[in-house]
């Protein structure tokens, strides 16, 4: 939520697993400003295979859009739900 890679090429891609990843931002996000988020979202995008990249019209850099809250809510409910049927 409201992130970015500031070192990215610190990151060894080829050797660590590959989470599934939700990157949510704000288009009004003026602490960590778009460009920033969707430079991380380009890179992510080409390195996981289960990534995804949602952006919220009309919201800073704050937790307090409902629909942000519930796409994280699905997206956990959805990963955990995976990580038990495989154990």
């Amino acid at each position: 939520m409201s992130t970015w890679l500031p070192l990215d090429k610190n990151i060894p891609w080829d050797s660590i697993q590959k989470p599934k990843v939700l990157q949510c931002h704000g288009d009004k996000d003026d602490m960590i400003g778009l460009p920033r988020a969707l430079k991380a979202a380009k890179l992510l995008e080409a390195v996981l295979p289960d990534y995804q990249f949602k952006m919220y019209k009309g919201l800073d850099h704050t937790v307090n859009n409902e629909q942000e809250l519930r796409d994280v809510e699905d997206f956990l409910s959805k990963v955990l739900r995976s990580e038990g049927s495989s154990t």
